[in-house]
């Protein structure tokens, strides 16, 4: 199956595309100037046309679209959900979204050489600016042990009280900047941040075991409110 990815997650926007478990192209590329944080609507389509060109691919060749539905930016999620969600509509092809959390446990979970523990938790964490941090923790069959939520970063500490597991693993580049014992964290680029490879890998196997999502009901998944709110009418 060929599958088109989007990632809109964090403040550098990622794209894929994989035919199977292979990457066959991706966005930005090694060595190419990183978008500004707030230029998810500028440079998506960008992205998008710049791995259907490395390809040499058209979007008639697509099979499955993903993208991670959050937490993360409100403004990148909402951008990524709904252009994928447009690509998926044109194309009539089906769409699965995964948790940007997920995916970076994913990540950790698929690595080569990875032996399944039954002990061992991941916790995907991610900046959620305001001093909050996103996170989420998985077990290495891919089950969701405990969150998504968000929580101050001072907490950051009482976490492991949260998730019953005797090992756990932190992964995402902000757990680096966090009071946490190094020994617990792990930092690859895979797991850094959502990777749009191991989205696109994770959709097609959530794909074949559950069906695609409903187009109309697929929403980001926010976690806590938008700092933006429609102001107050009056009565």
């Amino acid at each position: 199956m060929r599958a088109l990815a989007i990632d809109t997650s964090t403040d550098i926007p990622g794209v894929a595309l994989c035919d199977g478990p292979s990457c066959i192209a991706r966005s930005p590329r090694g060595g190419d100037s990183v978008p500004a944080p707030g230029q998810h609507a500028e440079r998506l389509l960008g992205l998008i046309e710049d791995v259907l060109q490395q390809a040499g691919w058209k979007k008639r060749d697509l099979g499955l679209i993903a993208c991670c539905i959050g937490p993360g930016s409100f403004t990148g999620v909402r951008v990524g959900v709904a252009t994928a969600k447009g690509i998926a509509l044109a194309l009539g092809l089906p769409i699965v979204g995964i948790g940007s959390l997920e995916v970076m446990a994913h990540a950790y979970f698929a690595r080569p050489g990875a032996v399944a523990d039954e002990d061992e938790a991941a916790v995907s964490l991610l900046d959620a600016r305001k001093g909050e941090i996103f996170w989420a923790a998985y077990a290495s069959t891919g089950a969701l042990i405990a969150g998504p939520a968000h929580l101050a970063a001072t907490q950051i500490t009482d976490l492991p009280r949260r998730v019953p597991r005797s090992k756990i693993t932190f992964l995402g580049e902000v757990a680096r900047r966090l009071p946490l014992e190094p020994a617990w964290i792990v930092t690859t680029p895979p797991t850094d941040r959502p990777d749009p490879v191991e989205l696109a890998r994770l959709a097609m196997t959530t794909l074949q075991r559950r069906g695609p999502d409903d187009l109309d009901a697929l929403e980001p998944a926010y976690v806590r409110p938008p700092d933006i709110t429609l102001p107050a009418t009056s009565s």
